[in-house]
């Protein structure tokens, strides 16, 4: 019985495209994903109460944050996932409780996960 390798997930954001963007400097790079690191918690927190709330405008400017700090990770599927989110509460969709927001919360974990390997690991 031939054994096969698990396929490797890919990472949930380009460290060196952000690093790039920000001309190599590792201690800004540092301060934006430990900035992120405690502002998504807060996000998503925003958006599941301004579910429970009925308020489009919060949840809206909510996910539109998260996408905006996604995309400058280079994170581009957890940007994708806040972007189905916000063009949801764009459209009125006030009751997500589906694959959306499920996916954007596990692609939010997904990304603190490499988040945390990558400032506890190697520059």
């Amino acid at each position: 019985m031939a054994c096969t390798a698990p396929e490797l997930e890919p990472p949930a954001f380009d460290a060196s495209d952000l690093l790039r963007q920000l001309a190599g400097d590792q201690e800004l790079m540092k301060l934006i994903l430990q900035t992120f690191r405690s502002e998504w918690p807060r996000r998503l927190a925003g958006i599941h109460e301004a579910l429970n709330q009925h308020d489009q405008t919060v949840l809206i400017r909510h996910a539109h944050t998260l996408k905006g700090s996604a995309r400058q990770l280079s994170a581009t599927d957890a940007a994708a996932a806040s972007a189905r989110v916000e063009h949801a509460a764009r459209q009125g969709v006030l009751a997500l409780g589906g694959s959306d927001l499920d996916t954007l919360e596990w692609e939010l974990r997904r990304l603190d996960r490499d988040i945390v390997a990558k400032l506890e690991g190697p520059p």
